[in-house]
């Protein structure tokens, strides 16, 4: 069906057969074009087991959660509209055209922009975490670039930073993704160690939403898990 919610803002809550999908493809994302400013994420499945549900439930409400929370936080996340029978409503991203903004991955810049938005980014991973929150899954594909800049996007997977044992692992490699994609652009960030920097700050007490940092840290390298795996097996343990 389709629900007026706002001026130009519509829900489509649709199971997956009439999109064509099946039970192992929860997170089935679409752009419904009205007014250009509509993104809606499917997270639920019609033909779901209980279990399958309750799960599909569970990172639905960590998502609309962590949306609003990051919002508050003041980082650039899509506006949340509200959540309607397993269908999450959100601000769809655009660039100057009114398209769907492209992902970080998709864009090519100077190194000035590079190191511009790399700051940005970190500010935004800087606010997260004060908020409690670690992305999990950061990197250049759950990135989008509008006009104002980066806007983090993908949260289902955000976890808690005091509650979960993998946090500072999670922390780390968001900070690597990130910086190991800008410095393609501007090397010079593959010599900084952001993420032990912050992560011994937050340790500390003393990470603050605005904190200015350096890059720098004097302790041992960390091993990192590899850039290009999922997060699912940190998070769950």
């Amino acid at each position: 069906g389709v629900t007026l919610v706002g001026a130009g803002a519509f829900l489509v809550s649709l199971p997956f057969s009439a999109m064509g999908g099946n039970v192992g493809e929860a997170g089935h994302e679409l752009v419904i074009r009205p007014a250009e400013e509509t993104f809606v994420r499917c997270l639920g499945c019609s033909r779901a087991g209980y279990g399958r549900k309750q799960q599909e439930e569970t990172w639905q409400n960590a998502e609309v959660d962590a949306l609003y929370r990051l919002d508050r936080a003041d980082v650039r996340v899509p506006e949340p509209y509200g959540c309607y029978d397993g269908v999450l409503l959100m601000e769809l991203v655009t660039d100057e055209a009114g398209d769907v903004a492209p992902r970080l991955a998709d864009v090519m810049m100077s190194e000035e922009q590079a190191l511009e938005d790399y700051a940005q980014v970190l500010r935004y991973i800087v606010r997260m975490l004060c908020a409690g929150l670690i992305h999990g899954d950061l990197s250049e594909f759950n990135i989008l670039v509008d006009p104002d800049g980066p806007v983090i996007i993908d949260l289902p997977q955000a976890v808690d930073a005091s509650a979960n044992n993998n946090a500072r692992a999670m922390l780390l490699r968001d900070v690597q993704r990130v910086t190991d994609y800008y410095g393609l652009f501007a090397p010079a960030v593959l010599d900084t160690r952001y993420g032990e920097e912050i992560w011994q700050l937050f340790e500390d007490g003393e990470l603050t939403p605005e904190h200015n940092l350096t890059g720098l840290f004097a302790g041992p390298a960390s091993l990192l898990p590899a850039c290009r795996t999922g997060t699912r097996g940190l998070a769950g343990q």
